[in-house]
């Protein structure tokens, strides 16, 4: 069996190219973003103006930077699986 270089996921999930997969990896990445931001502005803001907001951005943007990463390294469970042939 040959294995092409782009197909990343496994033959049983969603494939790398497809709408499903896409848009929950958006979902998930999105949601990292906002606990990302959630947890750096928890950490030390009591206040609304003490809240670093460009420290926090760049918190989430990092999350969401990772979350992409990891669902094209190992997959994203929420994609429903591919129809059998």
């Amino acid at each position: 069996m040959r294995t092409d270089a782009l197909t990343i996921c496994r033959k049983d999930d969603a494939g790398l190219f497809t709408w499903e997969f896409w848009k929950a990896t958006l979902v998930r990445a999105i949601r990292t973003f906002a606990e990302s931001m959630l947890a750096y502005i928890g950490t030390g803001a009591i206040v609304l103006k003490d809240v670093d907001w460009l420290a926090a951005l760049s918190a989430g943007g990092l999350g969401f930077i990772i979350a992409i990463l990891l669902a094209l390294s190992t997959g994203i469970p929420e994609a429903p699986k591919a129809a059998k042939e």
